[in-house]
């Protein structure tokens, strides 16, 4: 479990800093280059993906695992940020899904992996790709579920006894 401490994942820090600095620093090249990152962004996602989980060759999967997974999906995802930083979102819909996500992302983080993808891969042990895919639209639901429930009942009321107390 080394490999999921946060002294260990500083490098997903790093990745957002550097993107920070290039929008401060370059933003001129942050703007030009944001479909250029977007494309790269894929690739790298997709190829991440597709390694740990639909490659079938289990002794890779955990060694991509263990050494460049969590490298590559931060990597990728700070890839986005010049893209998504330039998005101008018309529709309220789209708005108001990220701001739900936003606002449950802590709950995601402590339920996405350890509850919910532990006992889906346990559930669902086949590797095939239907199985796969299968497997990660069970954990997004599962995840956002489970997050939203978390999100209204206890961090919800916590929060307003924080508000309270602070008041006083």
């Amino acid at each position: 479990h080394i490999r999921t401490s946060v002294i260990m994942r500083i490098d997903a820090i790093i990745y957002g800093v550097l993107m920070a600095y290039l929008k401060i620093y370059y933003s001129d090249l942050f703007l030009k280059l944001r479909y250029v990152f977007l494309l790269l962004s894929f690739i790298i996602l997709i190829l991440a993906f597709k390694t740990m989980f639909l490659n079938g060759n289990e002794i890779e999967a955990n060694y991509f695992s263990y050494g460049f997974y969590f490298t590559f999906v931060g990597l990728g995802m700070s890839l986005m940020f010049p893209f998504l930083f330039h998005l101008s979102l018309k529709k309220n819909s789209l708005i108001n899904l990220f701001t739900i996500i936003s606002v449950i992302s802590y709950s995601l983080y402590l339920v996405n992996y350890s509850i919910v993808q532990k006992n889906v891969e346990y559930f669902f042990a086949s590797t095939s790709t239907f199985s796969s895919i299968l497997k990660l639209m069970l954990s997004l639901v599962f995840s956002l579920v489970i997050s939203l429930i978390l999100y209204k009942f206890i961090e919800t009321p916590f929060m307003n006894l924080r508000k309270r107390i602070l008041k006083e």
